[in-house]
């Protein structure tokens, strides 16, 4: 089973024992598992640090060639070399990546006027992916690709990883954030399908920060990606899916 895990920057500094006891685990019953990272705080704290302005429009960063040069660094650098090095310490044979590696992410850009260098995934190099799944390794993919030319852009994590589970046929994503879960009445919601979901937002239940992490789970259930997940740190929120379940 190909499972893909996006772990949100929010979240990177609280992944400790549940985390890597639940990948464990889910290696352990034959799951193949990539992970694509963002790494936002890093970024907007950097940013300040060097005293690079930055605005959101649309809840995209609008990045300019000098902030591209800090998300870069960031994220390609430091976020996703701690990150595999914490996973090997853990015992897994993690493996960083990002899109300059055999033209993993190959971008246009967005609305270069509007977002500046911000790209939106063209071609994914599932080929690389399977190769490395393959002799057991756990690629852990930065939210950074490169444009036509061959130069960097700035990527959505949660689209990154949804063009990753595409191009490698995966059978579930699960999305990692600070939150556990689809909450109802104050307890998670186990499993749900599309309908239900589309039916607690219609409502109010979802509501906030909850609806972006929802809609890009009910984008990827339309792309083909069977089962999609909602999670916390220990990997076992909600589980979305299109078909009829037990909520």
């Amino acid at each position: 089973m190909r499972h893909v895990i996006k772990a949100g920057g929010s979240v990177l500094s609280r992944l400790n024992t549940p985390f890597f006891e639940a990948l464990k685990q889910l290696t352990s019953i034959g799951h193949e598992i990539i992970i694509v990272h963002g790494g936002g705080p890093h970024i907007s704290g950097r940013l300040e640090e060097c005293g690079i302005p930055f605005v959101k429009v649309d809840g995209i960063r609008v990045t300019t060639k000098k902030a591209m040069t800090i998300v870069e660094e960031t994220l390609a650098g430091n976020v996703n070399t701690s990150f595999v090095r914490t996973l090997n310490q853990a015992g897994f044979e993690a493996v960083g990546l990002s899109g300059y590696d055999a033209n993993l992410f190959q971008c246009t850009l967005l609305n270069e006027e509007k977002y500046g260098l911000v790209g939106k995934v063209e071609m994914t190099n599932g080929r690389l992916l399977r190769h490395m799944l393959k002799g057991g390794f756990i690629p852990v993919i930065c939210s950074v690709g490169v444009d036509e030319n061959g130069e960097p852009v700035n990527m959505n994590a949660d689209a990154a990883a949804e063009a990753v589970a595409r191009a490698v046929s995966a059978d579930q994503i699960t999305f990692v954030s600070d939150v556990d879960g689809v909450l109802h009445s104050g307890k998670l919601i186990a499993a749900a399908t599309r309908m239900q979901i589309a039916s607690l937002m219609h409502d109010g239940t979802i509501y906030g920060g909850m609806i972006p992490k929802v809609e890009a789970a009910l984008n990827c259930l339309d792309n083909g990606i069977e089962k999609v997940c909602i999670s916390g740190p220990a990997l076992n929120g909600t589980l979305i899916v299109k078909e009829e379940c037990a909520v």
